[in-house]
This record gives C-alpha cells, structure tokens and sequence, in this order.
C-alpha cells in the first residue's frame, strides 16, 4: 500500500501504541505515506471506539474523524 492511516486512542489499554508506532515507522521506511491521528487520553475513549453502544463512546467525534482520514482531508 502507497497510503496507510492509524487512528489511535491514548486512552486504549488493550492496543500497543508502542507497538503501533514501530509499526507505523515500518511502513514509512518501505515508502508509504502514513497519517497518524491520535484521541488524546483526556478523552477517556474506550476500546470500542466505533460502537455506539459502548459506554463513554463519542462515535460521532471518531465517525468525522475516519471520514475525514478517508477522503484525505486528514
């Protein structure tokens, strides 16, 4: 892939942002062009960002954020 996008939650204790991020720096040195938002933990988001039954979800916040990332006004 030319163009890789990672949304990333601060807040998310199941997901390795460490991680993510080597993996985000491994798709950069083989050339793609990489976007990177990030939820700040302030938010206090949940895992299940995109679930509008998830407790403390703002799916609207992520919905205009994803849309945005994927129209490429990121």
């Amino acid at each position: 892939a030319a163009r890789v996008s990672f949304l990333l939650n601060d807040a998310d204790v199941a997901v390795s942002n460490t991680l993510a991020d080597e993996v985000i720096a491994s798709w950069r040195g083989h050339g793609a062009e990489v976007t990177v938002e990030v939820l700040p933990f302030s938010r206090y988001l949940p895992h299940d960002i995109i679930n509008h039954r998830e407790r403390g979800a703002d799916v609207d916040l992520v919905h205009a954020i994803l849309i945005d990332m994927m129209s490429g006004n990121d």
